[in-house]
């Protein structure tokens, strides 16, 4: 086993949520986005992200202040769900729909990684109007909220 690189534990995953935020700052405690949230020697920057139509597209950046590479991987550790109508809609990750540099693989030790991850609603069923992107674990969760474009 190679002990260079460990799996970064975090989670990004979308829920329902009744309040918005704009780029400039969050509401009832929710950071703004450009806001670096940390954990450990870990700290995500949601640097933008879009609600259009029935894709969801952040980017990010993922800071590794420790000594040890850290894995990326989209496929574990991430989720999503937006909402329409008070109603929640699931969100499947999409990454064929990101249109820059895909956040996954390595960042290396002292190193960041910049990139973005894409979510898709089924296209037959309600349009999404709000999402809200939380990072953390479970002792620790902080979110950003995306009104749809």
């Amino acid at each position: 086993m190679n002990h260079k690189h460990k799996p970064i534990l975090f989670t990004v995953a979308l829920f329902l949520v009744g309040c918005l935020v704009a780029c400039s700052g969050g509401k009832d405690g929710a950071p703004p986005q450009g806001a670096p949230l940390g954990a450990g020697d870990l700290s995500v920057t949601l640097n933008r992200a879009a609600l259009s139509g029935y894709t969801l597209e952040a980017s990010f950046t993922v800071v590794n202040r420790g000594n040890e590479d850290l894995l990326l991987d989209p496929k574990t550790g991430f989720g999503a769900k937006a909402a329409a109508e008070e109603r929640e809609i699931p969100l499947e990750l999409d990454l064929a729909a990101c249109q820059g540099s895909l956040l996954q693989g390595t960042v290396p030790a002292g190193g960041e990684l910049t990139g973005d991850l894409c979510w898709k609603a089924d296209p037959t069923g309600a349009l999404p109007e709000t999402a809200t992107i939380t990072y953390g674990t479970a002792a620790s969760i902080s979110l950003w909220e995306v009104e749809a474009e």
